[in-house]
């Protein structure tokens, strides 16, 4: 059975009745084994798709769990839920592609395969910025400016320290300008609904702190990943500007 979790994300300008980041709706979708969206509204990041128009951009963080299954229902989701961008976690992928999806949909993958970023029609044509080990950038035009989009993924037998340097390095070079990042961490914090914190955690904590990120994560919002004996909040959407 092909394992997915995943987070649903929306930033609308002309929105000012919620505070930031305060979670609007949820709900469970079978066609993703019990994945769950969590939709939000942040009046910090008020972006929409163009500049000619009020519409949220609306982005889906998941994690795919290399499944082919789960890879070949994006489109479905992405119907369904009015997507424009997919931030993407161990896609089902072969030879730097991620397979199963259309292909007027542009893609971009790190060079372990392991984070993805899929741009939909409906998006502004986006600027590849780059790719590293562990993360995947790109640039796209909204209504109050350039908004630049990170995917980054760390295994939990790996260093977090390497996902964490790959983005720092993309926002470094990224100086006064809008950044939003998808991240897959594995890293346990209370800061983000977790009972307990890790090392992991730890580290994740320090790199948010350090670079004056902000964390999207509602602490009580529900979890991100959800299984019968399982539950946790992987998913990390952060942001700057």
């Amino acid at each position: 059975m092909d394992i997915t979790d995943n987070f649903l994300f929306q930033y609308q300008h002309q929105s000012r009745s919620l505070p930031p980041s305060q979670i609007i709706s949820h709900s469970q979708n079978e066609n993703l084994n019990t994945s769950q969206f969590s939709l939000l509204n942040s009046t910090n990041s008020p972006w929409s798709c163009s500049s000619s128009s009020p519409d949220p951009l609306r982005i889906l963080q998941i994690y795919l769990g290399k499944g082919k299954v789960a890879t070949a229902n994006l489109p479905k989701e992405a119907k369904t839920h009015k997507i424009d961008l997919i931030l993407v976690q161990e896609p089902y992928s072969k030879g730097a592609k991620i397979l199963g999806i259309p292909k007027s949909w542009n893609q971009w993958l790190s060079e372990n395969g392991k984070a993805g970023k899929i741009s939909l029609p409906s998006a502004n044509t986006p600027i590849f910025l780059g790719i590293k080990e562990n993360a995947v950038a790109i640039k796209i035009q909204t209504s109050i400016g350039p908004l630049s989009i990170i995917s980054g993924y760390s295994s939990p037998y790996s260093d977090i320290q390497n996902t964490i340097q790959d983005i720092s390095q993309f926002i470094t070079s990224l100086t006064q300008e809008s950044v939003l990042i998808g991240a897959y961490m594995n890293a346990h914090s209370t800061l983000w609904g977790y009972p307990n914190d890790s090392l992991r955690g730890n580290a994740m904590e320090d790199f948010i702190s350090s670079t004056n990120l902000h964390l999207l994560n509602v602490k009580d919002g529900g979890p991100t990943f959800q299984q019968r004996n399982a539950k946790g909040w992987p998913d990390l959407p952060l942001s700057i500007g």
